[in-house]
């Protein structure tokens, strides 16, 4: 028994590998993102939606069903009743693919991203106005659908660590995002 369960996932894998593509990618993104901050010094917890549209450029370097990938994001304005906070950074992933079909596949990633952000504080506020930056973990999990050999779109869930708030204030931003992308 334990013999033909070896078999059957090894059979998975390799018909999984077969599937999966090499090459680079780049790609454009657009979603909807929200911040939930905490205030260490009151334990008062926030949350708030951008009021635009988030955007990201990315591009990658894929080998089997791994890929190395960087990104811009912009995170756009999110406004608390302290504060409007505007966000945007850099940040670098590695990213697991799990193929379903040869043409669809899960994926999930890890990494780090230097978000900037640039607080407004709000009339009778106590922060202070002021742009800081910050390195955190990224995390995500989306599905990517293959329209043929150059074209792929995703669907994605990613959450960036956002420590650069202002002040106390420390938290993650949620993205719900739609990409296209172009391999070559």
């Amino acid at each position: 028994m334990k013999k033909s369960i070896i078999a059957a996932l090894l059979m998975a894998g390799s018909t999984g590998a077969m599937a999966a593509e090499n090459g680079g990618y780049v790609g454009v993104g657009l979603g909807s993102s929200s911040a939930t901050s905490k205030d260490a010094s009151t334990g008062y917890s926030y949350t708030a939606t951008s009021s635009g549209t988030t955007t990201r450029v990315f591009g990658g370097v894929r080998s089997g069903n791994f890929a190395v990938e960087g990104e811009y994001i912009d995170l756009r304005t999110f406004s608390l009743a302290i504060a409007s906070f505007s966000a945007s950074g850099f940040g670098v992933s590695a990213v697991g693919f799990l193929p379903l079909a040869p043409e669809f596949s899960f994926y999930g990633k890890v990494g780090l991203a230097d978000i900037t952000t640039d607080a407004t504080p709000a009339r009778g506020s106590l922060l202070v106005p002021g742009s800081q930056s910050k390195v955190g973990v990224s995390l995500g999990l989306g599905a990517q659908f293959e329209v043929n050999q150059h074209i792929a779109l995703r669907v994605s869930l990613d959450s960036y660590a956002d420590s650069a708030l202002a002040g106390n204030l420390t938290g993650r931003v949620g993205v719900l995002g739609l990409s296209g992308m172009f391999k070559f």
